[in-house]
């Protein structure tokens, strides 16, 4: 199982284990963290339409080696690229198990370049962060 979202941040962050969870809270305030990145482009584009915006972990990758984090670089490099293809929005940030495995903004921009995001997409999904915590 993935990290969980920290106890200050349990009113702004809702952990969720589908899309279809994910759709119910459109319409509040909230960044959404799915357990899996799983690409339905229709639940997807209903997400959209609402106050939400998906939370893109990349503490998963950091945290994770060899085919595994194959894998979650490819969930992830296809969830990213629907989401700027339907303008659907996200935020960047990085949940990791202890102090050494955190990265600055500027490691964290270059993690999301190597998923598919450019460098514009990647500042703007960790400044959106502050939107929705901030």
């Amino acid at each position: 199982m993935y990290n969980t979202v920290p106890a200050s941040l349990k009113n702004k962050i809702m952990q969720v284990s589908s899309l279809n969870e994910a759709v119910k809270l459109k319409n509040k305030k909230v960044l959404v963290l799915l357990n899996e990145y799983n690409s339905d482009i229709g639940l997807m584009k209903l997400f959209a339409c609402g106050n939400s915006a998906f939370l893109i972990d990349l503490g998963r990758i950091i945290e994770s080696y060899g085919f595994k984090r194959a894998i979650e670089l490819a969930k992830m490099r296809k969830f990213l690229f629907i989401c700027v293809k339907y303008q659907i929005a996200f935020a960047l940030a990085s949940y990791t198990k202890d102090e050494f495995s955190t990265r600055n903004p500027r490691e964290l921009c270059h993690i999301a370049i190597l998923i598919g995001l450019n460098v514009g997409q990647a500042k703007f999904g960790l400044e959106r962060l502050k939107k929705y915590i901030g």
